[in-house]
């Protein structure tokens, strides 16, 4: 593993947590961005599986975004 290059990077966090309140009360908050200069965006997931899918995306807006195709 190398370390990082100056440029354009990518951040992805994920925050999770149960609301006591509903029975599968799982709830995730990702917040992500391509270019960690700009803006980020957030949004409140209830399914692991959406979260899952939300880092797959976001992995590939990331290779797009830099000339590499996804594998």
């Amino acid at each position: 593993m190398t370390e990082p290059q100056d440029g354009p990077g990518a951040v992805f966090v994920v925050r999770v947590w149960f609301e006591t309140a509903t029975r599968d009360g799982f709830r995730a908050r990702v917040t992500q961005t391509v270019d960690p200069r700009g803006p980020g965006h957030s949004v409140v997931l209830a399914e692991p599986g959406q979260v899952v899918s939300a880092v797959e995306q976001w992995l590939r807006e990331f290779h797009l975004e830099h000339g590499v195709e996804p594998a």
